[in-house]
């Protein structure tokens, strides 16, 4: 009798540039947290104005600097989420289903995070600019105190984000289940930390708000590695009974 042998299912085509575009959510990573290194943050809550005004005019250049790069890193975001949204479309397509509204909630959390935070980093060239020339500090810190509430509110999306990415390769099978259930955990603890705007506290903003970012910062480099690697969990039941053999024994 011979035996029957199951070959894996046939993953979906990935282009070249689609599949190292996955490696975005790596490059975002990187380029985020290099933005931090060019200037030191300004005294915002609780400095004198003149420490404020002293910090522009020290660190201009490199605060313009840290926004150009937190700029390319916030269009990296913009560039993983599309390629998350769209592997698991094609995985869940593959396996003969129809995808649902998580790859566009998706899309969506991205897009708003990252308009909010391209707007705080607005904010700061924009309090850098003034601040530098200026001789009264009311224009750079009310710039600065919109920038600042801005950022704070955009890890709220930023968190949906990774919590709807997760579930969406979940419900795909893209990666490791415990890959997808990170980024939906690793999520809601960074939208939680939002809550700091409304209750106050330093422990939940210091604390709550870098274990989001270096959660966030780690599992975006993770599902990279998947995305670029192609790791799918997902079997196609068609694809499979097409793609089985029977080999002579």
């Amino acid at each position: 009798m011979s035996p029957t042998v199951y070959l894996p299912a046939t993953p979906p085509t990935v282009g070249r540039v689609e599949r190292w575009a996955g490696a975005s959510g790596a490059l975002a990573s990187v380029l985020i947290f290099m933005s931090g290194a060019f200037a030191p943050g300004p005294p915002s809550h609780g400095g004198t104005d003149a420490a404020l005004l002293a910090h522009f005019r020290t660190y201009y250049d490199g605060t313009m600097r840290g926004v150009f790069v937190w700029m390319l890193g916030a269009m990296a975001v913009l560039v993983f989420a599309a390629v998350v949204a769209r592997r698991a479309e094609r995985a869940t397509r593959a396996a003969g289903g129809e995808p649902g509204v998580l790859p566009t909630v998706t899309l969506l959390m991205a897009v708003t995070a990252v308009g909010m935070l391209v707007a705080a980093q607005a904010g700061a060239a924009a309090t850098a600019a003034v601040g530098h020339h200026a001789t009264d500090a009311a224009i750079p810190r009310a710039l600065d105190e919109f920038g600042h509430m801005l950022a704070h509110l955009s890890v709220i999306p930023l968190g949906l984000f990774s919590v709807a990415a997760g579930l969406t390769l979940r419900e795909a099978q893209v990666g490791a289940r415990w890959l997808a259930w990170l980024g939906v955990a690793i999520g809601l603890e960074m939208a939680a930390t939002g809550a700091w705007v409304v209750f106050g506290g330093d422990l939940l903003h210091n604390v709550g708000g870098g274990i989001g970012w270096l959660g966030s910062f780690l599992w975006w480099i993770a599902v990279s590695v998947a995305l670029v690697r192609g790791v799918a969990s997902r079997r196609a039941p068609a694809a499979d009974a097409v793609a089985s053999q029977t080999v002579a024994a």
